[in-house]
This record gives structure tokens, sequence and C-alpha cells, in this order.
């Protein structure tokens, strides 16, 4: 066995010229060792290629793996993004809304406090002791609906554009129902609430006998204020025999009101005058007990109760209350 791995291998190098054969000789261990050397080298070279190979296809998969995750977490941000800016875009509506909501409630407000009787020549209601009672209710608004704000599933507050048109609607009616007002005779012509003389058969305070008063005596101090009770054109301002320095304003609808016994006149023939608009001062000239607004109302030259339109706005809102 020895002899057999010792054996060698002769390699002769023959040539066609007369040149000498040339003889190479070699053991078979080298070889042997360089044949397995190279055996083991593609052994080990196909192993690792093998193992790089799935490693590879491993790593393949691993990343379609993390491809599919990204892409899921992609279109959840990208859902997420386009409900964000959903919720963005209701929020602004909603706040939109509201302040538009806000500022038709204030409006409405302001409408209503100068719909107010008692707050028109507040100026000068301190000076009577004995002043105004009575006054417009804020209740107009309590009678709307209050479900005008609603909450979705997802937790979206908005604000029906129903209601908001609705309150629109109310500041409409409202503005234009104090126009309409302002041409009626329906505010009192004083601060002072203090009835001395209601209209009607009474009897004269100067002959004791029964007569006829054709308005409404108002007592109070010569610091009260006199106010036309609605828009018109003064027809008189002047002296006027028993009613003293006096005031008459004609008004839309055949409405004409006198205001008798004055201290002081602040207006002119031809005038035109705003409603609550001071047109003088309470006084006591002409024939008067005393200082007092003597304070008359005809529609169509029937003289009618100023009472019953002074106390109108009051009225309504008793009514509304109930």
């Amino acid at each position: 066995m020895r002899k057999k791995w010792n054996d060698s291998w002769t390699i002769l190098v023959l040539s066609k010229t007369n040149q000498a054969i040339i003889q190479r000789r070699f053991h078979k261990i080298p070889i042997y060792i360089i044949a397995l050397s190279i055996l083991s080298f593609l052994i080990v070279t196909s192993s690792l290629s093998y193992f790089y190979y799935q490693h590879i296809q491993d790593l393949k998969q691993e990343k379609e793996t993390l491809n599919n995750a990204l892409l899921k977490q992609e279109t959840i941000i990208s859902d997420l993004m386009q409900e964000k800016s959903h919720l963005i875009d209701e929020s602004s509506k909603t706040a939109e809304k509201m302040s538009e909501l806000l500022i038709i409630e204030k409006k409405i407000r302001e409408v209503l406090d100068e719909l107010n009787p008692d707050q028109i020549g507040a100026s000068s209601i301190q000076n009577n002791p004995n002043g105004g009672l009575g006054g417009l209710e804020q209740t107009l608004v309590k009678t709307a609906p209050v479900n005008f704000i609603h909450t979705s599933q997802d937790n979206i507050t908005t604000i029906d554009a129903e209601m908001v048109t609705y309150f629109r609607n109310v500041l409409e009616n409202i503005e234009y129902l104090k126009l309409q007002l302002a041409e009626l005779p329906v505010i009192w012509p004083t601060d002072s609430r203090i009835i001395t003389s209601k209209f009607g058969t009474r009897k004269d305070p100067f002959t004791r006998r029964l007569s006829f008063h054709e308005g409404l005596d108002i007592g109070g101090t010569r610091q009260n204020s006199i106010f036309a009770t609605a828009n018109g054109v003064v027809q008189l301002a002047s002296y006027d025999g028993g009613y003293g320095l006096s005031v008459v304003i004609e008004h839309l609808d055949g409405y004409t009101t006198r205001y008798g016994h004055l201290s002081k006149i602040h207006v002119n023939v031809g005038d035109t005058v705003t409603q609550g608009q001071v047109i003088g001062k309470m006084g006591t000239t002409g024939r008067s007990t005393g200082v007092h607004l003597h304070y008359e109302i005809l529609k169509n030259g029937n003289y009618t109760d100023p009472y019953t339109y002074v106390e109108f706005l009051n009225r309504e809102d008793e009514m509304d209350v109930d």
C-alpha cells in the first residue's frame, strides 16, 4: 500500500526535431493533495454560495414583508391625514357658524334693548325717584329651538345650517318689527310713570264738573325730558291756549300726538323727529294745576286712549311669557 502512494507519474515531452526528450516525474501524493484541496474549495464555495443564496432570499422575503407593512402604515397615515383634514374643515365650519350665530344673537339683543321702552331716554331716568317700571323682557330668543348643535359618531360637532338661517330670519323679522314700531306711538313720552289722570270721563280739576279728558296726564318734575313717541314731522311747536307750550307731531297711518304743558320746547315746526328723540321738558304752562305732561293720541282725527299704546310692548311681553 505504501508503495502505491509512493508511486509517481512520468510525463514525457516529445519533439519533432532531434532534440532530446523531456521527461518529468511527479509524485502522486502532492497531486492528490492539490486535487483534494480543489475539491474541498469547490465544496466549501458551493456551500457558502447556497447559504448566501438562501440568505438573500430570506432578506428579499423580509424586505417584501417590511414593504407591505410600510405600505399599510402609509395607508393608515394617509387615512389619518384625511380624517384630520376633515376634522379641521368641520371645526372651521363650526367656528364660522358659531361666530355668525354669536353676531346674530348680539344684534338681536341690541335690537331688543332698543325696543325696550325703559331704555329710551335712560340718561334722565335717574332724575325721577318714581322712575319707570316694566319693559320688554328678552324672551323672544328663548322660544327658539336649542337642538342646533349636533355631535356625530366620530365626535365631530356641527351646527345645523338651518338654525343659522332661522336666527338670521329672526333678526330680519325683529329689525322689520323695530322699523314698524318706530312709526307707531308705542313708547312712553317721558321717563315718569306717575299717571295723575287717565283718559275718559273725569271731574274737571277746575270746575269739578264731569268732562271728557282726551289724553293721559303723567306727573313728574321739570327735569323730566319729553320724547317723541314715534317717527314724524312737527306740526306745532308753540304756546297753544290751555295746552300751554305744546308740540304736535304728525305720524304715518293717520296718527297724531300732542304733548302739552311743557316748560321748554326743543323742536321747530317742520322738523323731522325720530322715536325717542327729546322734544322738550315737562312743565305746568297753560291750564294746569301742577307739573305734568298732557299726552294725546289721535287716530284719523279721533281721540284714543294713550295708555293702550304706551303699555303695548309690556302687554305683548306678558302674553309671550304666559
